[in-house]
């Protein structure tokens, strides 16, 4: 094993990008297993949100194209004003809620600089890095981009990512003449046609490429022909008593004896009501990560949450769920770490009609794990399903954890190698 080399790790993550617990944690735990192995990793600190970008008349571009659509029939009005309500709503408790986003904020800088190395330069978009792509590569051996959605269609998509190259950051295309490698990269959608070449050019550059669901590597094999490595998430690649390590008591001081953990990031005003019936039912306490409960216009219906923790760091988010009696999520990351720690749980699927709509396969990523761990039974679109199953915790972990620990060592044999082959490589001049 080639070991004391250094690492340049791409992923969404930057000293002031991403206040999200598994983008977060994933970036921890590939740097630190490749520390384990005698590698030193640092992660770009790349900040595409930090920036604002002078688009002219974006919004105005944005809303005259939604309106174009509803002109030529292709959206349904009525569609568009109730959409435009729930965001207006959303903005305004946004804004309401401005406090608890410092707060989190915080949280997360200072579980990053605690755990976290970063470049020393802060880069905003693909021509900042682009500006210093000799000195990136004259300062590392290897280059080395995952896990997450970095290579979402969504980047080239969207009118700011798109003016700021960041897919271009992701596929590495600052780096020439140094060893590339993808660790479960995520693609986690369709590639439109219109993005084969920019994806194609990109991807054949690589020296060894890993993904970390089915979905993705169809859409590589698709593209280049190449049949990529099916790899388990960066979390997965560290085992529980080694995320013990990062776990940080809650400073919340009435943490109730027993409770329903939830983290869902997307259909809150659905499982929610759910969620409340069933801890009414078992007589058992939840706590949530959404503020969406703290709206005082609705707290009332939420009598039996005993706290939000939207304003906790990761570490606290690792101790909340590992002290739970259940997990309810809609986050594969949430899904994950109720694996990890041995914990009886539900994951809620995205609508399979809206994924259809949205064009992107979120669900993908859940069902590829649970599938594999025979848990596929712990999915479902419909959170009403909640209240007909309980807490149910009718799961072998021994059997989940066998599983868990196979494909678990499959990774990290390939990632290991993988690394070694193309460093050889370099060593010996081809």
């Amino acid at each position: 094993m080639v070991s004391n080399k250094k690492i340049l790790l791409v992923t969404e993550v930057g000293r002031k990008w991403s206040t999200n617990y598994g983008g977060v944690l994933q970036a921890l735990a590939l740097k630190e297993y490749l520390e384990k192995h005698g590698y030193s990793v640092t992660v770009l600190d790349y900040n595409p949100e930090s920036v604002n970008p002078k688009l002219p008349h974006l919004r105005a571009r944005i809303l005259w194209s939604k309106i174009k659509k509803i002109l030529r029939g292709e959206k349904d009005a009525l569609a568009l004003i109730w959409t435009t309500i729930d965001k207006l709503e959303e903005m305004f408790w946004k804004r309401f809620y401005a406090r608890l986003d410092c707060e989190r904020l915080f949280a997360f800088d200072k579980f990053k600089s605690t755990h976290i190395i970063f470049t020393q330069k802060s880069y905003s978009s693909y021509a900042d890095v682009l500006n210093d792509s000799y000195l990136l590569q004259d300062s590392f051996d290897l280059f080395l981009v995952g896990s997450d959605q970095v290579w979402s269609p969504v980047f080239e998509l969207s009118p700011v990512q798109n003016a700021l190259r960041t897919i271009d950051v992701m596929l590495l295309k600052f780096v020439s003449g140094k060893p590339k490698i993808s660790y479960a990269a995520s693609i986690a959608s369709i590639i439109p046609e219109s993005l084969y070449q920019v994806y194609a050019e990109a991807l054949r550059e690589f020296n060894e490429i890993s993904v970390r669901e089915k979905i993705s590597a169809q859409e590589i094999h698709r593209i280049i022909g190449q049949k990529p490595f099916i790899a388990v998430d960066p979390t997965l690649l560290l085992e529980s008593d080694e995320w013990e390590e990062y776990v940080e008591p809650s400073s919340l001081t009435q943490i109730p004896e027993e409770y329903i953990c939830v983290y869902d990031l997307y259909r809150f005003k659905e499982i929610l009501p759910a969620v409340e019936k069933l801890s009414r039912k078992e007589g058992i306490k939840y706590i949530n990560y959404h503020p969406y409960a703290l709206n005082p216009l609705r707290r009332h219906n939420h009598k039996n949450l005993a706290f939000n923790y939207y304003t906790k760091g990761p570490g606290e988010f690792l101790f909340l769920v590992g002290r739970s009696k259940f997990v309810i999520t809609s986050s594969f990351h949430g899904t994950i770490f109720a694996i990890i720690f041995k914990k009886p749980f539900f994951s809620i699927l995205w609508p399979e009609r809206t994924e259809m709509v949205r064009g992107r396969r979120q669900n993908e990523r859940i069902l590829h794990l649970l599938d594999a761990l025979d848990l596929g039974d712990r999915a479902f679109e419909d959170p009403r399903e909640i209240l007909r199953r309980g807490l149910d915790d009718n799961i072998d972990w021994n059997s989940v954890h066998k599983k868990l620990d196979e494909l678990r060592k499959e990774s990290q044999e390939w990632l290991l190698n993988a690394l070694d082959k193309v460093l050889q490589g370099e060593a010996n001049g081809s």
